[in-house]
């Protein structure tokens, strides 16, 4: 080991001589980086290094970036940009390799080094990086979006961003992620290609409002006759990409059933200008769904309009393709839409209804055939109940009922609800058999 640690010292050495010769550091902190990865290297070659050993030596190195890039804005001489700036940036490169190469199927370490390479504008390593996960990861949607975006972003290539697109749907194409994402980035493009037709009618503006001299007119007429054709070519651009997007939904919906995914594209195409027709094809696709119930239809739809406009929720309830959906249904949906709680009811809350829609003199036998009946969950708070309605509406059976209460299970809270309405009536030895009682089963 040490032949090959000597070996990096010797690159060490080679690699830092620049900084000494630019006065930014001097021989001692030369000689102390050297040894920070001599140190650093025989930590990596232990058998027990880990994650934890290259994250250390990472952000040490990132450290001594954030270092180097002060000291170089801080000396007083002019530093052409050279490759001795980015000498930190190439050892954090070299541990980041390292590393995946190790740990090869840990996807979090890919996308940590990603993420470095872009903060500090390494967009081309980033891609790199996503490239060399794909070799392992290549069902993973969210890694191909990431490279996808990084590529259009940073370089503005859609078609590198198509192929790529279009490559993670053949591998994945019964996944939804995959089409939406892709759907996404085009939709993305649009959007720059939409600034950059803000951009040239501000310029059309200027040229117009501009008050030229005569013998500029004719070169100010080309300008503007000029800028007039790009627009014409970039909004052509735009109705062809809106087409893509149709074309991108269409093949999504041929290998993905289901309202549930049709309804993902609307919310990101909702407010788009030009995203009217597509809205309406989706709308269209989505009510004339026949693989499923239409309630579930409709509630996947007010689902998905209802946090973008509550009044469409509403009105599409009373479109006519759920006339078969049952009147309760659709309140549920109404109330859900406007932000009602739905009251949730328990057997216990059936049980009472039950009870109360039975005449008075009846209602104690109704009680007992509910309590037998219920579930043991919800048995104790049912008794009380019934003790406490019997004591309002016929207390003169109230002893009767309790004696057969008593015969039956029950809980602590229960014994306790009885203890006191003995004792309330002053009837303490009662109060001390029930008492006795529930100690005994207890201790049982």
């Amino acid at each position: 080991m040490s032949d090959i640690i000597n070996l990096y010292r010797e690159r060490f050495v080679e690699s830092l001589s620049e900084l000494k010769k630019k006065q930014l550091y001097s021989k001692n902190e030369i000689k102390c980086i050297i040894e920070r990865w001599t140190k650093q290297e025989y930590s990596l070659r232990r058998v027990g290094s880990n994650y934890e050993t290259y994250k250390h030596a990472i952000e040490q190195e990132i450290e001594a970036d954030k270092e180097l890039e002060f000291r170089v804005e801080k000396s007083d001489m002019f530093i052409e940009q050279k490759k001795f700036q980015r000498v930190f940036k190439k050892r954090i490169m070299q541990l980041y390799s390292r590393l995946i190469r190790r740990y090869p199927r840990m996807l979090s370490y890919y996308m940590e080094y990603a993420n470095w390479c872009k903060s500090i504008d390494y967009h081309l390593t980033a891609v790199s990086v996503y490239q060399r996960a794909l070799k392992y990861f290549s069902r993973d949607l969210s890694l191909w979006n990431a490279l996808s975006q990084e590529i259009i972003e940073h370089n503005s290539d859609i078609q590198t961003a198509r192929k790529i697109m279009q490559l993670a749907i053949e591998i994945n194409k019964k996944s939804e992620e995959g089409y939406l994402c892709y759907f996404k980035i085009e939709l993305n493009y649009i959007h720059k290609i939409k600034q950059t037709i803000e951009i040239r009618f501000k310029d059309l503006n200027k040229i117009k409002d501009k008050k030229m001299e005569e013998e500029n007119q004719e070169n100010n007429i080309n300008e503007q006759k000029e800028i007039e054709e790009s627009l014409q070519q970039l909004q052509n651009n735009v109705n062809k990409l809106w087409k893509i997007l149709t074309i991108i939904y269409t093949n999504g919906i041929e290998n993905i059933d289901g309202v549930e995914f049709k309804s993902k594209f609307i919310p990101i195409i909702y407010n788009e200008e030009n995203g009217q027709e597509l809205k309406k094809q989706i709308l269209h696709d989505i009510l004339n769904e026949e693989k499923q119930p239409k309630e579930v239809i409709l509630e996947v739809l007010c689902d998905t309009l209802s946090p973008l406009n509550k009044q469409e929720a509403l009105d599409i309830i009373d479109n006519d393709v759920f006339k078969e959906v049952s009147e309760e249904k659709k309140n549920k949906i109404k109330n859900k839409i406007n932000g009602v709680m739905e009251v949730i009811k328990t057997p216990i809350d059936y049980a009472i209804e039950r009870i109360e829609k039975v005449q008075v003199e009846d209602q104690i036998e109704a009680m007992k055939k509910e309590i037998l009946n219920i579930n043991r969950e919800y048995l104790s708070k049912l008794k009380i109940y019934c003790i406490d309605t019997v004591m309002k509406t016929n207390i003169n059976e109230l002893n009767t009922f309790i004696e057969w209460v008593l015969k039956t299970t029950c809980d602590e809270e229960c014994y306790l609800k009885i203890i006191h309405y003995f004792i309330s009536q002053e009837e303490i030895e009662k109060a001390k058999k029930v008492f006795d009682e529930a100690l005994h089963l207890k201790k049982e």
